[in-house]
């Protein structure tokens, strides 16, 4: 390595605190007891009354259970959206539609922000308004803010769903997309918000393990990302923005062995009718997975313009994605 990429690197370190501190406050990051406080360099600012967010040794981050919390987002000033949020013992987000007396089987809805509703109120989430319409299943949202698919991964692990989840007979879907496996793999674009998530690593073919988080336990420069650049908020924007468009064949082929492995844990929990993923990402990348899985894959686009406003979800594309699911006759 020459000497100037060396000083430009060390410059580049040195540089991070001040600049830091020139695009944040005192108030960013403000914990209070009731309320938190969250303020980013792109004029949002999001106030938590309540903990809808805990910190988990486990999977990163978990919904505080038995909770309920009040999100108001603004952008320079102007409410964007107030929601409120209510958990359940177990940590799943709380349909006010659920268990209506007859339903006999389970829809357990693996994903993160979209199928947990980011700023959506209880009674606009993908659960609720299937179990509105549903007259056999029951709908769960297995998810949470920013999950990947290893969350899904240690949550059939350790196989407590089945005593929070009523009914033993019923199907899952899989919602991801090119982002959830860039989580998976911790892609230096997602390293800002998933150190803390789980490391799973594919010991040998079809045989996967959990090492610890990305922080402690990935490969030696997400550790060094993680714990000397990711820390200031300078560094964390700046890989944020760089994009990863490209998964290579192997990757592709571990992913698809790991979806299988998601699905035996879960036929190995429940009395399971069927286990199907819905792409929502980019076409030929659905296809791509397709070609490395023996399970089902579902191409079914959501772009973040049509389905998001300034961070958070809008309802119009939860109603439709809804409205795919009983037309397609994926449930009834």
């Amino acid at each position: 390595m020459s000497t100037n990429k060396i000083l430009i690197i060390l410059l580049f370190f040195l540089l991070q605190y001040p600049l830091t501190l020139f695009f944040t406050n005192d108030e960013d990051m403000l914990y209070l007891p009731e309320e938190e406080k969250l303020l980013g360099i792109d004029g949002t600012e999001e106030i938590r009354k309540g903990r809808p967010v805990t910190l988990d040794e486990l999977y990163g981050i978990i919904a505080t259970p038995n909770s309920r919390s009040e999100i108001t987002k603004l952008k320079y000033g102007k409410t964007i959206f107030k929601t409120v949020t209510t958990i359940d013992q177990h940590g799943l987000r709380i349909s006010t539609a659920s268990h209506r007396p007859g339903k006999s089987k389970h829809l357990l809805l693996i994903d993160s922000s979209m199928v947990f509703g980011e700023g959506l109120n209880d009674d606009q989430t993908l659960s609720h308004i299937i179990n509105l319409k549903s007259n056999k299943y029951e709908a769960y949202p297995i998810a949470f803010y920013g999950y990947g698919p290893q969350q899904a991964w240690v949550r059939f692990k350790q196989e407590k769903l089945s005593s929070q989840v009523l009914e033993n007979k019923g199907q899952a879907i899989f919602f991801t997309s090119e982002w959830d496996i860039w989580r998976f793999f911790g892609s230096l674009n997602t390293l800002y918000h998933t150190g803390e998530f789980p490391f799973i690593d594919e010991v040998s073919k079809g045989n996967f393990v959990h090492r610890g988080n990305f922080k402690n336990s990935g490969l030696w420069w997400q550790k060094l990302l993680i714990n000397y650049c990711i820390p200031f908020l300078f560094c964390a924007n700046f890989t944020s923005k760089i994009e990863r468009r490209y998964l290579d064949d192997n990757q592709y082929s571990i992913i698809g062995r790991f979806f299988e492995d998601v699905e035996r844990l879960y036929r190995k929990e429940f009395n399971v009718e069927s286990f199907k993923i819905i792409f929502t990402g980019n076409s030929d990348e659905a296809q791509r997975l397709a070609q490395h899985t023996n399970i089902d894959v579902i191409p079914y686009l959501v772009t973040n313009e049509d389905s998001y406003v300034d961070g958070h979800l809008k309802p119009e594309p939860v109603i439709k994605l809804a409205d795919f699911l009983f037309n397609t006759k994926l449930i009834d």
